[in-house]
């Protein structure tokens, strides 16, 4: 959690690259010591995720939020239609800002327009 949180004060202080390093040591962490579905590990997959976005990493930032989407529908089932939407909702806004608003945006069955 500390890590973490350090990771999300350098990103808003725009120490990138340590921000970045930050995330992704606090998953791996997450991740080894904590289950998949555990809501610690999908909260450093969407902070990676908007970080990558923040950054214009479109295809690190979609791939990180289609992973959080699938674990969200395995483990999350009583809450999974909530955060599946914000998740969708999130995946949306990262096409539109990519300049490719007509994409439509995963099983939301509409567009970004």
């Amino acid at each position: 959690t500390v890590l973490n949180n350090l990771a999300v004060l350098y990103q808003e202080q725009g120490y990138h690259a340590k921000a970045n390093s930050s995330f992704e040591h606090s998953l791996a962490i997450r991740e080894k010591v904590l289950p998949s579905g555990h809501p610690d590990v999908l909260l450093s997959i969407e902070n990676m995720a908007l970080h990558y976005a923040s950054r214009e990493d479109w295809s690190r930032s979609v791939s990180a939020l289609s992973r959080l989407l699938k674990l969200q529908r395995r483990f999350l089932v009583g809450q999974a239609a909530t955060l599946a939407d914000r998740v969708r909702t999130v995946l949306c806004v990262v096409h539109a800002c990519r300049g490719r608003p007509g994409r439509r945006c995963p099983r939301a069955g509409r567009a970004v327009t």
